[in-house]
């Protein structure tokens, strides 16, 4: 799967403190909300009808305070803190899109059956469920439903009645699924496809692309893939493609008992969503170029990324590292681009609102100021981009049986993240930055146990070690 990523330069970084973030509803034809000019007051103060909301969700700066003038491109921390949700729950439209085929006899089936339960026993009255089977055809066995008692009793007797046998039509699973939420009414704000499979699929489109363009039409209409692969033969790109292009989310299962936990799990955090339908503006100021956009599926529209989010439920956070040019580098202080955050807000009946930061910096033609006033956010950001790149890499070089070289790939990840816990100033970073570390360690443990393994369980061994690592990167990159 195609992935944008860029190399990091660790040398002469620029960084910005973050200006304080405001939120106010947008109208959703406004335009973009221009970088005053000189002399204006900051975005910040100016006046406005509108409620302002009273949380801080987005920040942004870049790699320090200070910008080396002689530098072109500097790197840009963003980042999304997603505060407590103001509802007890919004309400969920869920298709779960089963794969029923052959090789889910047994086990499988019975585990994927009682996870389906539990989505279904998740769900609150005035929620929606649909439920679609996949073998050698796509089946809608419920159409969108809101869950009553009655309602509730009749998906669970459909969902015990699934079984396994024929081929895997994946694409046409997925379309069932996305298009029987097409249709569903607009206070549903959270519309979300899970699709449970171990396999690859052998019906209809296969390829990564094509499976992936569906996962972003649907995207377009609010629509998110939650992708559970289970076992060993599932195709990773393809479900790496579901979740990236639908800013969806990721999870590898070697065997299948812990799917019901895992999407328990899932159902908890869908229903803490805090914003729907988020999207990240990035506007250059003048003078400034964006040039790269790290590990995000992001479009340029007139030299502002526009980098698609989704729902996103309380306690969750996103990273994204932006690679700019500065061709205007006279001294002193100067802003470097507004950074917005826009949403619905499922607390207010769907109002649109936006936050925004502002990153500066000063530039100097003192190189120890710059490696003085380094960002400690942005460092860490920078950090778990590089780990990901590493892991990323082993992941290719594992499928490709070069296990050896995966395995020092892994090292290097987690020496770079354990170097960064040492020097971390707060306590979450720090964690964060160890937590990632043994996610890691762990993958690179499956390597080596896999390059060893005698011949005849190589196979098996190495293929654990891919998915391992996969599901690295997959989380470092926030899927």
């Amino acid at each position: 799967m195609a992935r944008r990523r860029f190399a990091i330069v660790l040398g002469a970084l620029v960084c910005a403190c973050a200006g304080t973030p405001a939120a106010t509803p947008l109208a959703a034809t406004a335009p973009p909300i221009p970088i005053a000019p000189a002399g204006a007051p900051p975005l910040e103060t100016i006046e406005t009808p509108h409620e302002v909301a009273p949380r801080e969700w987005i920040g942004a700066a870049a790699a320090s305070d200070y910008l080396a003038r002689r530098s072109s491109e500097q790197l840009v921390g963003v980042w999304v803190d997603v505060p407590p949700s103001k509802l007890d729950r919004v309400p969920l439209a869920v298709a779960l899109a089963i794969d029923t085929s052959g090789s889910m006899g047994g086990k499988p089936i019975e585990h994927a059956r009682q996870a389906a339960r539990k989505v279904v026993e998740s769900l609150v009255d005035g929620d929606l469920i649909t439920l679609v089977s996949f073998d050698g055809q796509a089946r809608t066995i419920m159409a969108p439903t809101e869950i009553t008692p009655g309602a509730r009793r009749r998906a669970l007797a459909t969902i015990a009645e699934l079984s396994a046998s024929g081929g895997t039509a994946l694409h046409d699973g997925v379309k069932a699924a996305e298009m029987a939420l097409l249709g569903v009414p607009d206070r549903y704000l959270v519309r979300r496809v899970m699709v449970i499979s171990d396999g690859q699929a052998t019906v209809g489109p296969s390829d990564p692309q094509t499976l992936g363009n569906l996962a972003e039409v649907g995207m377009r209409h609010g629509i998110q893939v939650t992708a559970l692969g289970v076992g060993l033969d599932y195709d990773e790109t393809t479900l790496d493609a579901f979740a990236v292009r639908s800013s969806g989310r990721l999870y590898h299962l070697e065997t299948s008992d812990g799917l019901p936990g895992i999407v328990a799990g899932e159902m908890d955090v869908l229903g803490k969503t805090a914003a729907a339908q988020a999207e990240l503006a990035i506007v250059p100021a003048p003078g400034v170029t964006i040039v790269g956009i790290d590990a995000v599926r992001s479009v340029m529209d007139d030299g502002t990324a526009k980098i698609p989010l989704g729902v996103m439920f309380s306690g969750q956070q996103r990273d994204v590292l932006v690679r700019v040019r500065v061709d205007d580098r006279g001294l002193g202080q100067r802003a470097l681009a507004s950074v917005r955050l826009l949403y619905r807000d499922p607390a207010d009946g769907g109002v649109e609102r936006v936050h925004e930061s502002i990153v500066r910096a000063t530039v100097t033609d003192d190189a120890a100021l710059v490696a003085e006033h380094q960002h400690d956010r942005t460092q860490a950001i920078i950090a778990l981009r590089e780990a990901s790149m590493l892991a990323a890499s082993a992941s290719k070089l594992a499928v490709d049986g070069d296990l050896a070289m995966a395995a020092v790939n892994l090292e290097a990840a987690e020496k770079t993240l354990r170097q960064r816990a040492v020097v971390a100033k707060s306590e979450p970073e720090r964690k964060q930055m160890l937590d990632g570390a043994a996610r890691v360690s762990r993958a690179k443990n499956k390597v080596r146990t896999a390059a060893d393994a005698p011949a005849a369980a190589r196979p098996a061994a190495g293929r654990a070690a891919v998915l391992d690592t996969n599901d690295a990167f997959m989380t470092f990159d926030g899927y």
